[in-house]
């Protein structure tokens, strides 16, 4: 299905990784998780071996079978970060990642992936989330022209990781230095168009927790995605994105103090992003 052309079709996502280089990162990561689970003292739950169990049993041909399937069903083309998290065995081992409140269990499988609309329960919660956040639209009444320019404003955000201590989680950065205006305006609000094409959003997980956004494409052709935490919703300009400032993000201790974080941007994720700050 061909949407129109939004003012995120002239922004790049920054996304250039690779199933190789996810499979990079995953190694590099949970061998951290593994060392940090040692260290306190919990060997039940390692997991690099189970990670390179599952990419010896992973059936890549019928990965793609399963996508392409997927694809039909939607009439909609995955975005390529989302492929090459599959295709790297990323469902398989973030069903295995639990740290504190932080949890990816519950994405779903791919025969299991549809639009949000067909989850009641998570399309009402979607849609009285939606209506919280527009509030503040309505009540100040912008106009649908400013809207739309802070709606496509995005920021960096793995220029906040800098921030992150063992006491504040990415998120909580985000909400004190948008609280001091740090960041300048953050949309959090809707558009128009995103009702007339809401039955489109795609949700990858159990409930609402995380969608996809097909409607919304990217330069080089990523969704913008969605996390939700508490009423508040995060926007990213792809699933890669999302996906590793939410874990990355409250693993301070996993990954050993900023100095391991520093390690994990210039070893792995500055071959996943372009324009990966400086440290």
């Amino acid at each position: 299905m061909k949407f129109p052309n939004t003012p995120l079709s002239n922004i790049h996502s920054n996304y250039s990784g690779t199933t190789e280089i996810w499979k990079d990162f995953f190694n590099v990561f949970l061998e951290k998780y593994d060392l940090y689970e040692v260290k306190e003292g919990r060997t039940d739950n390692l997991l690099l071996n189970k990670y390179q169990q599952i990419l010896q049993n992973l059936d890549i041909n019928k990965k793609i079978k399963e996508i392409e399937k997927l694809e039909k069903k939607l009439e909609i083309s995955l975005s390529k970060s989302y492929k090459d998290f599959i295709l790297a065995g990323g469902l398989e081992i973030s069903d295995f990642l639990k740290y504190n409140f932080l949890t990816y269990r519950g994405f779903y499988n791919i025969d299991n992936i549809d639009f949000l609309f067909k989850d009641k329960k998570g399309y009402s919660s979607y849609k009285e989330l939606v209506e919280i956040n527009n509030e503040s639209y309505k009540s100040d009444n912008i106009k649908v022209e400013e809207l739309k320019k802070n709606y496509y404003s995005y920021f960096n955000y793995f220029d906040l990781f800098k921030y992150v201590n063992e006491d504040s989680n990415i998120l909580d950065v985000i909400g004190s230095k948008f609280c001091n205006s740090e960041l300048g305006y953050f949309s959090r609000g809707t558009l128009p168009e995103h009702k007339v094409f809401e039955k489109k959003i795609i949700n990858l997980y159990a409930g609402l927790n995380r969608i996809t956004l097909p409607f919304e494409k990217t330069q080089d052709g990523e969704y913008e995605t969605w996390f939700f935490e508490d009423v508040n919703f995060y926007k990213f300009k792809s699933f890669a994105e999302m996906y590793m400032v939410d874990l990355i993000g409250n693993s301070y201790e996993i990954l050993g103090g900023i100095r391991g974080i520093e390690e994990l941007f210039k070893e792995v994720l500055s071959k996943m992003f372009i324009n990966m700050p400086s440290w």
